[in-house]
């Protein structure tokens, strides 16, 4: 995947790298109105998930140099953090405050549950958690040699301890991002050096495509199969909001990215406070500028791996700096 993908994990990408954080906040879109997201002494934050009761969680930058995942509730925070972990970066909380999210040193995902957490698919090397539903089934994606035929990494479902492998036709790398009470499961995947959303449905991918986009992102979506994400097209990256039928470019923030979204609409993410110039979202070098999303622990080497071409450049992705090994 490009690059963009890393910052919806970013603090999984950036363990050991310089962390220049400082102009990112999280976002809640109620309706239009904008709620800036700031987890009190942390130089970034970014929102990743909300539930239908308005809890949301997300992670801190620049907290003893490393990730620091929260909770949000009734303007409260709570820290969230795996005990003896070094960087915790929830990404998903479900109806009944079910947590999933990534955790290191290692890769690995994790269940947050009446106050103890534990591992998620532990036998996976590499896997991290992105979404649960209200039936306690988790998606997620995990890097590994051939997961699918030609590919590096591939999405999973974990339902109740049964595993669906994702991999839609073609896929280079393939990340799930999202789950609804349905089971349709939202992500992205590479093929031919370019990103698409997709949707999968009791089997069958749906592919998502923006129009005139030169790539497209999914990253959420809700029980009303409303999906957010962001495209790329000729002016730069834009955030937009799917509805099954039509595309609609959110234009609230600079720079904003959308990671999720609740049966009431509201949508959570990360924005830049300082704009840089230029539309869209910028300070990203590369032709297909992708972010987030969804590089994970070993994102840096993944990264890497996946876009050879990139290694010798500094990518500087919307404040985070680091370089590709």
């Amino acid at each position: 995947m490009r690059c963009r993908r890393a910052i919806y994990f970013a603090a999984l990408c950036l363990v050991g790298s310089p962390v220049h954080a400082d102009s990112l906040l999280g976002f809640l879109d109620s309706g239009g109105v904008y709620t800036s997201l700031q987890y009190p002494g942390a130089d970034g934050t970014i929102a990743t998930g909300i539930n239908n009761s308005g809890a949301i969680v997300g992670y801190a930058l620049g907290i003893n140099s490393y990730s620091y995942g929260f909770q949000l509730n009734a303007g409260t925070y709570s820290p969230l953090n795996v005990p003896g972990a070094t960087s915790t970066t929830p990404f998903s909380v479900n109806d009944v405050g079910l947590i999933v999210g990534g955790y290191n040193p290692g890769v690995h995902g994790f269940l947050y549950s009446g106050g103890n957490f534990s591992e998620v698919n532990a036998s996976i090397p590499t896997f991290t958690a992105t979404g649960i539903n209200s039936s306690g089934v988790i998606a997620g994606w995990y890097q590994a040699s051939n997961c699918a035929a030609g590919a590096a990494s591939c999405g999973l479902i974990n339902n109740n301890g049964a595993l669906t492998v994702l991999s839609p036709t073609g896929a280079h790398l393939t990340i799930a991002s999202g789950i609804n009470n349905l089971g349709q499961v939202v992500g992205s995947f590479d093929a031919n050096n370019i990103d698409h959303g997709f949707v999968y449905t009791n089997g069958v991918y749906t592919i998502l495509n923006a129009p005139g986009a030169t790539n497209t992102d999914a990253y959420g979506i809700n029980n009303l199969g409303q999906i957010v994400g962001t495209y790329d097209d000729a002016s730069g990256t834009h955030a937009f909001l799917y509805d099954g039928v039509t595309y609609t470019t959110l234009t609230g923030l600079y720079a904003m990215r959308p990671f999720g979204i609740n049966d009431a609409g509201q949508i959570v993410g990360q924005y830049q406070v300082a704009d840089n110039g230029g539309g869209g979202v910028g300070g990203i070098p590369e032709p297909s500028t992708w972010a987030m999303l969804l590089l994970g622990f070993a994102g840096i080497g993944f990264m890497a791996y996946s876009r050879k071409k990139y290694q010798s450049w500094l990518l500087d992705l919307n404040g985070f700096t680091l370089r590709a090994v």
